[in-house]
């Protein structure tokens, strides 16, 4: 019995790797080298869960990235741990040497000197698992961590309440008329779940003005939105002109800089410490485990505001989200029609020096994930329920994020379709006109490039919503997110068109949003059958302390799936 078990749990190792698994609606992991290091116009690079006293292996592949920045998405360090079984925070003296041995460990060291270093915090980084306005360290810890990040003494973020922050990039693309935002939201400092409150109101205020160009107040992003698009005056093309009508560009004192624009952008990159679609942790939860990992699933009212404030900017940015703190990557969201008009694009960086399979329940079962050669690489998908998001690819293995925005437009004239490979200068002209300007809205984008090429037999009709110049001399401009582990190979990996980040609830009937959020493929964890959500820890259950009946069962079910797999890869 004892040799069937473990061929049981060596097979359910084995086959958990991933290599076996192809997840509808994400793409796969092997992408052409091309692909994998193609850095299009802005490449940021980003990860969480550093544990500063551990092997750092990740910084090599980072490195070798050259990406135009590093962004800590939480927990760079750890200044709390457990002593005698009791979690405690380690002081001040501690916490302040926890930075100073990471700024000292060579390979960070040398991507300070050559990369630019963002970020935001949370909790162990923060002080305190878990913690939120009430700790009591809290503006020593925001002192050290800018001083950590090299922010300026004179800068506005050392006097606001958190370490919230937003930088604008413009000049993108061959046109140099693109342009991204990075915001790093603070989920930390005025967090209170028992007030229902994660951002607090005046990193409310901020986040709407950069992502509506107007004050907005308490009534939130729906009472704001009204009149956004017409709070510049525009010229006879419809791009706004230099001066907004009512103040949003200069805040906190400071002169128009990257960290003051809120002119429009093409995209928003939105980083969030702890988990937006957090559909993991909320099928533990439901289970009773897992209570101790937070997400925006605590702040119900919160998340709502937030999804409502992502729909209402769509008329000036489309947005995607990075987060980390669950100590595994992913990518998921939500798709159009659900929780935005549009679709919302999650993904998780976690672990960069642990992760999940050093916090199993057992001594033997964290040595067998340690040392075995064969160890798991990835959750398998049939773990989980096929409902929502939970039916997807965890990487588990050290890992880092990437986030690439690709203009489209090619100065080589290479692009696919060219004809012979080369772009007459007519073409590209019309091309480099067509790409998304930095200040236009996605809504007039679509109609401009729609008329503009509609004329060209060799335009391309894939998208709905956004026109594309000749094939000759673009691409239809995407983000690209992907999961890197220890050896720089993309683990995870999904490309998203701009045309999916747009969308407004019209598109869904009269009643818009309440009647596509009914729709079946919204539904989510909350609309779990009680045998779903017992289904991970009853068929764990089974592999792991069952007799000979339950291990063979493991051991059929894992050939009934494998074999669906295979059938189903010939078929395609």
């Amino acid at each position: 019995m004892g040799v069937i078990r473990l061929l049981a749990l060596a097979a359910f190792v084995a086959y958990s790797r991933g290599d076996l698994w192809d997840v509808t609606g994400h793409d796969s992991a092997r992408e052409t080298a091309a692909d994998e290091h193609y850095r299009g116009d802005l490449r940021i690079a980003f990860g969480s869960c550093n544990r500063h006293d551990r092997a750092q292996d990740l910084w090599p592949a980072v490195r070798s990235l050259s990406a135009d920045a590093w962004v800590w998405l939480g927990d760079a360090i750890y200044a709390d741990g457990k002593v005698d079984n009791v979690r405690r925070y380690g002081g001040r003296a501690f916490h302040r040497d926890a930075y100073a041995t990471q700024n000292e460990h060579p390979e960070y060291a040398a991507l300070r000197a050559e990369t630019r270093i963002l970020g935001t915090w949370d909790d162990h980084d923060y002080g305190f698992n878990n913690a939120g306005a009430e700790w009591r360290e809290k503006e020593f810890a925001q002192r050290l961590f800018l001083d950590f990040l090299g922010e300026p003494l004179g800068s506005p973020r050392r006097t606001r309440a958190g370490v919230y922050e937003a930088y604008t990039f413009r000049g993108l693309g061959a046109s140099q008329t693109g342009s991204a935002r990075l915001i790093l939201l603070d989920a930390r400092f005025h967090a209170s779940a028992k007030d229902g409150t994660l951002l607090g109101d005046e990193q409310w205020e901020w986040f709407e003005r950069l992502m509506l160009g107007r004050r907005t107040g308490a009534e939130g992003a729906e009472g704001g939105a009204e009149g956004a698009e017409d709070y510049y005056d525009g010229d006879d093309e419809g791009r706004p002109s230099s001066e907004p009508r009512g103040g949003c560009v200069v805040f906190d004192g400071a002169e128009m800089n990257e960290n003051t624009d809120c002119d429009p952008v093409d995209v928003t990159i939105v980083g969030s410490s702890v988990q937006v679609h957090a559909h993991t942790q909320e099928l533990l939860a439901k289970m009773g485990i897992g209570m101790d990992i937070e997400s925006w699933n605590d702040y119900p009212a919160e998340r709502r505001r937030l999804f409502d404030l992502v729909a209402a900017a769509n008329v000036r940015t489309r947005a995607v989200v990075l987060s980390g703190d669950v100590h595994h990557s992913e990518i998921g969201g939500s798709p159009a029609g659900c929780d935005l008009p549009s679709e919302l694009v999650e993904i998780t960086s976690s672990g960069m020096t642990h992760g999940v399979l050093e916090e199993l329940p057992t001594k033997f079962l964290r040595r067998l994930a340690r040392h075995s050669t064969w160890g798991m690489e990835y959750l398998p998908p049939w773990l989980f329920p096929d409902v929502g998001n939970l039916r997807r690819r965890r990487y588990v293995g050290y890992n880092f994020g990437e986030v690439v925005v690709d203009f489209g437009v090619d100065w080589d004239g290479d692009a696919e379709g060219g004809a012979e490979g080369g772009v007459d200068d007519d073409a590209f002209d019309a091309a480099v006109d067509a790409s998304p300007p930095a200040n236009r809205s996605p809504a007039s984008e679509r109609d401009f490039l729609r008329d503009d090429v509609s004329s060209s037999s060799s335009s391309s009709s894939s998208s709905s919503r956004v026109g594309r110049a000749p094939r000759a001399a673009a691409r239809e401009p995407t983000v690209s997110l992907r999961i890197r582990g220890v050896d720089g190979g993309v683990k995870l990996s999904k490309t998203v068109p701009f045309s999916a980040l747009e969308g407004e609830w019209a598109e869904y009937g009269a009643r818009g949003a309440s009647v596509s959020r009914s729709r079946a493929e919204c539904r989510g964890e909350s609309s779990l059958t009680a045998a779903q959500t017992w289904r991970l820890p009853v068929m764990l259950v089974g592999v792991a302390l069952a007799g000979p009946a339950g291990t063979s069962l493991a051991l059929w079910w894992l050939w009934r799936e494998v074999g669906r797999v295979r059938r189903k890869r010939k078929a395609d």
